[in-house]
């Protein structure tokens, strides 16, 4: 059976999760492909085919890590196997070659598929006991506050809050900050697929005190998304600025903004909403920032400070998103006056199974 979250799913649970997931991408696609046999395709039907696509490529990760989901995975290794040995290699370009090298390409990834789900089961229980009891109590914390998720992690009616704020009042929370090591060893298990960006010019990001100025260059930002084992949805992003200020220096600044919300998720999930909304609605989530400053004579200097950054966030940006994600959670969970679940809207961390 499924462990609590965020604890493995169970071979049922997973082929369940799976089927639906294929069915609604095959209700999806073909809605797709009659607009598009009409002529036009609208931007409401693209991003729900964008998203029953993520929504079964999630599917399929939660089931190649049951262990029926293994067994699959293997009888098809067993079977590419033995297809191997009975085909030719043949001469280069012909069929027979073709059908060989493809052969094997299968076989490979299979393999790795076999390799991820196995390291993902042992990630979920890895996350499982980290988190022991927790979860369970912020869950009935973040009811007693008001906030609207149930025990199956998705939006709870009314009714269901009414009766949890009837017999609960909110105390604080005695959670800690993780060690250090937890963030180096874990926190990139944790990131959606598919949510860690590159750097992107981003004028609409402004530097921080200290930073003001004429601009060399435009701004860059990178962004990722975690969804980590205490329930959070975490976004981080960072932003790079080189500007020129009044003294005529050359100031390079590094902006670091991290913001989450307690959705009751879970690293097997994903969301609908684009990478950074969490960070662009500032509604009072858990919000940490932190800045770097410095100061250069001339302009190539600046610029290289800039690409040093951008090198080193690039090896940290999932590690500090977590560990002040984290952070903040902990503080605001130590005052019971102090919602988790604030954003006036609510989120679907999970697809719903329906």
């Amino acid at each position: 059976m499924c462990r609590k979250r965020p604890g493995p799913r169970c071979s049922h649970s997973g082929r369940i999760r799976l089927d639906r997931g294929e069915k609604h991408l095959k209700r999806t696609q073909e809605k797709y492909d009659n607009e598009k046999a009409l002529g036009k395709v609208s931007a409401r039907t693209q991003k729900q085919l964008d998203n029953s696509r993520r929504r079964h490529d999630a599917a399929l990760r939660v089931w190649e890590a049951t262990p029926k989901g293994h067994e699959s995975i293997q009888e098809n290794i067993d079977r590419l196997q033995h297809k191997l040995t009975t085909l030719n290699e043949g001469e280069k370009g012909s069929a027979e070659r073709r059908e060989f090298n493809k052969t094997k390409r299968d076989l490979a990834s299979a393999q790795k598929r076999l390799t991820d789900g196995i390291q993902s089961r042992r990630n979920q229980y890895l996350d499982y006991h980290m988190v022991g009891e927790e979860r369970k109590l912020t869950r009935r914390y973040v009811q007693a506050q008001g906030g609207g998720v149930n025990k199956r992690a998705q939006p709870s009616a009314q009714s269901d809050m009414d009766e949890v704020l009837a017999k609960e009042r909110g105390t604080a929370l005695n959670i800690q900050q993780w060690p250090d090591e937890v963030y180096e060893a874990r926190a990139n298990t944790w990131v959606e697929k598919g949510t860690k960006t590159g750097w992107e010019e981003n004028i609409n990001v402004r530097p921080p005190k200290g930073g003001e100025g004429e601009r060399v260059v435009a701004p860059t930002s990178k962004a990722v998304r975690l969804n980590t084992p205490d329930g959070q949805i975490v976004e981080g992003r960072s932003d790079v600025h080189v500007t020129k200020n009044s003294k005529g220096e050359y100031v390079v600044s590094e902006r670091l903004t991290v913001a989450s919300s307690w959705e009751d998720a879970s690293p097997i999930d994903v969301t609908t909403q684009e990478v950074g909304h969490i960070i662009a609605s500032k509604r009072g989530f858990n919000r940490k920032a932190q800045d770097e400053i410095s100061v250069f004579k001339s302009q190539k200097e600046a610029l290289a400070h800039a690409d040093k950054i951008r090198r080193s966030v690039n090896q940290t940006l999932v590690k500090d998103a977590a560990k002040l994600g984290r952070e903040a959670f902990v503080g605001r969970a130590h005052k019971p006056h102090v919602k988790l679940m604030n954003r006036g809207f609510l989120v679907y961390p999970r697809y719903k199974a329906k």
